[in-house]
């Protein structure tokens, strides 16, 4: 992404989310944890691998049909800059 001359080298695959399977387990748990949270400028899941965050995220995005932001942090990540930068490119207003 360049935006004037400031250039952030941002991987592809950290920004986009996941297909949601037609066969997935919604998990009613996360998703009303979900519906709480629609009030809220920012939403953060943590959870060790394998829980099924992604998952659960991509299915809930895909069921309530609105726009989202995804970014994956990973633990390569040691700047917010990227994060901040991809919502101010995508102005969710």
């Amino acid at each position: 992404f360049t935006k004037g001359l400031s250039t952030l080298d941002i991987l592809y695959s950290k920004i986009l989310a996941p297909n949601p399977s037609n066969q997935y387990m919604r998990k009613s748990s996360i998703t009303k944890k979900l519906n709480k949270s629609k009030m809220s400028t920012l939403t953060l899941l943590h959870s060790g691998p394998g829980f099924g965050k992604s998952s659960s995220l991509a299915q809930y995005f895909a069921d309530e049909a609105k726009l989202f932001c995804w970014y994956q942090v990973t633990e390569h990540d040691d700047s917010i800059l990227p994060f901040l930068y991809i919502n101010l490119m995508l102005n969710f207003d």
